[in-house]
This record gives C-alpha cells, sequence and structure tokens, in this order.
C-alpha cells in the first residue's frame, strides 16, 4: 500500500496543515487500492493519454493516473490542499496542477487535444459538473466516475424502470453509459454514509438534435410522470402548446398518446425534439 493510501499519513497529513474534511465541498477520499486500479483500468488508460481529473483532493488517484498517462492536469478547486498536493505529489514531472472551480475555470489550451477524465466527483454537484463537460468544446473520449450509488442508477436507468427520469434521458441523448461496479463507504477516509458507484461515460459523436429543446421537453414531461404523455405535456408551463398540437407532434413521432413519460424511450424523446424544431420551435 502506497502511504498515500494510509488512513494514519493521511491523518498526519490533515493535521500537519492544520485541515479538515469539508463536509460542503463533498470530500471523501478513496483511498481503497484495488477500487483505483479499477477505476484508471476503466478508463483504458495509457502513456499516449491526457487526463483531466477533477477534485484530487489530496492526490491519491492523482498518482495511480499519473502512473498511466502521458499527462494529468487535476482541477482541485479548494486552495487549501494545494500545498497537500505539491508535497505528495512532489517529484511527478507529468501532472499539472490547477487551483479552480471547474465549472469556471477556463481550459481553452485543452481545447484541441483529445482528453479522459477521471473524478471522484462531490455528491452535491456530479450531475452539474458532468453536463457542464458534456457541453463544454473539449474533445473528451471517455469518462470515469466515481459518484453517489443512487445517482448512479439514476444515470443508467432503462426505459420503465422505477430510476428512470430527466437525467437518464438526457445523460443517455448525450452518450452511453454504463455502471462499472460498486464501492463500499469503508473505501473512503471520512466514510460516506451511502454506497458509491463507477460510471463510464462516452459521448456520442456528432450530437444533432437541439439539447435545450431535449431537456425541456423531457423536463416538463417527468414533471408529471404518472399522467398519460399527452397530458404531462400540455400542461402550463414552458413549450406551452395546444393539446391538438401536442396530438400531432407525438403522432408525427409514433408515440402513443396514452404512454407514460417513463415509458417513453431515449430515441422517442429525441425523435419528438426533432419534431419540434422542424417545427420551428426553438426552445
Amino acid at each position: 500500500m502506497s502511504s498515500l493510501q494510509s488512513i494514519s499519513y493521511i491523518n498526519e497529513l490533515m493535521e500537519k496543515y492544520n485541515l479538515s474534511f469539508k463536509k460542503s465541498l463533498g470530500q471523501n477520499f478513496l483511498i481503497d487500492r484495488n477500487a483505483l486500479e479499477r477505476i484508471v483500468l476503466e478508463g483504458d488508460i495509457s502513456k499516449e493519454d491526457i487526463v483531466l481529473e477533477v477534485g484530487p483532493g489530496i492526490g491519491v488517484m492523482t498518482k495511480e493516473l499519473a502512473e498511466s498517462a502521458k499527462e494529468v492536469y487535476a482541477v482541485e478547486i479548494d486552495q487549501r490542499l494545494m500545498p497537500v498536493l505539491e508535497e505528495t505529489l512532489a517529484g511527478i514531472k507529468n501532472i499539472k496542477l490547477i487551483n479552480a472551480d471547474i465549472l469556471k475555470v477556463d481550459l481553452s489550451f485543452l481545447a484541441n487535444k483529445k482528453l479522459k477524465v477521471v473524478a471522484n466527483l462531490p455528491y452535491y454537484i456530479t450531475t452539474a459538473i458532468i453536463y457542464h463537460l458534456l457541453e463544454s468544446d473539449l474533445d473528451i473520449e471517455r469518462m470515469v466516475f466515481l459518484v453517489q450509488k443512487e445517482v448512479a442508477q439514476r444515470f443508467v436507468a432503462k426505459v420503465g424502470s422505477k430510476h428512470y427520469g430527466t437525467t437518464s434521458v438526457t445523460l443517455n441523448a448525450y452518450a452511453e453509459v454504463e455502471l462499472a461496479f460498486t464501492v463500499k463507504p469503508v473505501c473512503f477516509i471520512p466514510k460516506p454514509k451511502v454506497d458509491s458507484a463507477v460510471i463510464v461515460i462516452t459521448p456520442k459523436e456528432d450530437v444533432q438534435f437541439n439539447i435545450s429543446l431535449l431537456q425541456k421537453i423531457v423536463k416538463k414531461a417527468f414533471l408529471q410522470r404518472r399522467k398519460k404523455i399527452i397530458n404531462a405535456l400540455s400542461a402550463k408551463g414552458e413549450l406551452c402548446y395546444t393539446k391538438e398540437d401536442w396530438s400531432a407532434f407525438l403522432k408525427q413521432c409514433s408515440i402513443e398518446e396514452s404512454k407514460r413519460p417513463d415509458n417513453i424511450s431515449v430515441k422517442e424523446y429525441i425523435s419528438l425534439a426533432f419534431c419540434l424544431e422542424n417545427a420551428g420551435v426553438k426552445e
């Protein structure tokens, strides 16, 4: 076991730098060797790859990534952890540390490089970070995220299942998503209260449909997921069209009006977005 994966060493580091784990930033550091190795394996990382890591924490996963990758750019929001990272990653030449918020930092210097993204994401901001990266101009080949298990279940949920909803549809419209494996709380310091899971996201190439329009359609549909789709879409709110209009849109897409929102596939929702856009609906 690396010293970085030793609980006693981590506690010594935190004491040395007078640090505490920040709950507001979702700081639960992964220290399990097997889980770390499996994450790198799921990333399919080689010496030709450039890796963007979000939230390196104290550098445990960063070090693992650097051993397999050509370069690692690690973006850490917590300024307090920078001196810790400078110590734990000292001497490793292929790591670049960036003290910034991943949602705000300018990563345009990576725009022309093929990237793989790996992160142990804070539970409270998981979805925002994933969509931010998917909607960026970065050329991302593959993303591997450690997230809350319940969130992972929504990401990979199939049509008709209890977890299938807005996030399931919009994320799977963007990318291929799979759940790789689960991780128990004992694998972290401090231990979270719930299980975690590793998901692998492969962005789809040449997404042609209007993403914003799709999101609005799906959000409106799932606001009343127990109703028939015709009634859910005809309700007041965004995209306020008559029931007759929605009936025509659904018919054009070969979607039965009696279906409920959670029984409509990702492909059908995309078809509906195309249909509205072709009818002149922008957003």
